[in-house]
């Protein structure tokens, strides 16, 4: 979990913990909803390249951990899971548009969000690696 990744231009460690609700947080992600939310979760992480570090799905809500590139943002990462997974759960399952308050919206609005740092002893550890690489230049 404390890996540093890299892309063309950058090092990075940016994980999240992401946690969001259905509507009214109703006690229906169980069973085969439950399955196909995760599946969906898994396919949609892979659009934003993101490594999904940790899944939970309980029947009230959702947690995920989640490393995202930089390149990424992190609402917009939630924005799309949310949409699509609530857009083809309707689709799939009709009847779940009338079990959900109005059925217009599966998810409720809004969600957590936290960073998920490196241990202060690898940074530590990181500054005191840079003084070998320090090049001195004399004239």
């Amino acid at each position: 979990m404390n890996t540093l990744k890299s892309s063309a231009h950058a090092v990075f460690h940016l994980n999240y913990h992401i946690i969001f609700i259905p509507k009214y947080r109703m006690e229906i992600l169980t069973g085969n909803l439950r399955d196909y939310i995760q599946m969906e979760i898994i396919r949609y992480s892979g659009y934003f390249e993101a490594e999904l570090i940790e899944l939970n799905i309980q029947p009230d809500h959702v947690h995920i951990l989640v490393s995202l590139p930089p390149k990424e943002n992190v609402a917009d990462y939630i924005e799309y899971i949310k949409f699509k997974t609530s857009f083809n759960a309707f689709r799939r399952w009709p009847a779940l548009r009338s079990s959900i308050g109005n059925g217009k919206h599966f998810w409720a609005k809004g969600y957590f969000v936290s960073t998920v740092g490196v241990h202060n002893d690898t940074v530590r550890k990181y500054i005191e690696m840079q003084s070998e690489k320090l090049v001195f230049i004399t004239e």
